[in-house]
């Protein structure tokens, strides 16, 4: 993933074919981890009665929410095919957003692993066998990576707007 431009609302950015295929793949998954698999507080009575039951209501609410935001993400005209792949733009809350939605799935892969200390390496998933979690594990977190690391990258310059086309 590549920074393309970054002004005080949105972000540019190039997302290689293999990046944008994993995005896809990955939108099938979410949400992978659900709010009634984690506890709230590791002492039930320490809620207010009903607390807990809101709570669940309210974050499978968000989910389903992100679930249509990201359908519509990956289906939309918002992605432009380009040489190298494909353009898209953000604003910031929606790279939020993004950013959530990966981490649902790559902690849940990770939760229904049984949260190993030690994670597979690309190396141990090459092998073969890999369980289809250490994979979504895996993707999640890579696609994470590229986005943070295009927020943190710097452009030639200052911060402009998209280049003109």
């Amino acid at each position: 993933m590549k920074l393309l431009h970054r002004n005080d609302e949105t972000l540019g950015v190039q997302w290689s074919h293999t990046e944008k295929r994993l995005l896809d793949a990955l939108a099938e998954t979410y949400p992978l981890h659900q709010p009634e698999e984690q506890p709230l507080s590791r002492e039930p009575s320490d809620l207010p009665d009903g607390a807990e039951s809101w709570l669940h209501a309210a974050r499978s609410e968000e989910l389903n929410q992100n679930r249509a935001w990201l359908g519509d993400l990956v289906r939309s005209d918002r992605f432009q095919p380009s040489e190298q792949g494909w353009r898209q733009e953000l604003t910031h809350p929606e790279v939020e957003t993004l950013l959530q939605i990966l981490n649902n799935i790559r902690v849940g892969a990770w939760a229904r692993l049984g949260c190993p200390e030690i994670l597979p390496t690309l190396a141990d998933l090459l092998k073969g066998g890999a369980d289809r979690n250490a994979w979504l594990m895996k993707l999640a977190g890579e696609l994470q990576i590229g986005l943070l690391l295009a927020l943190d990258a710097t452009l030639d310059g200052e911060d402009t707007a998209p280049p003109a086309e």
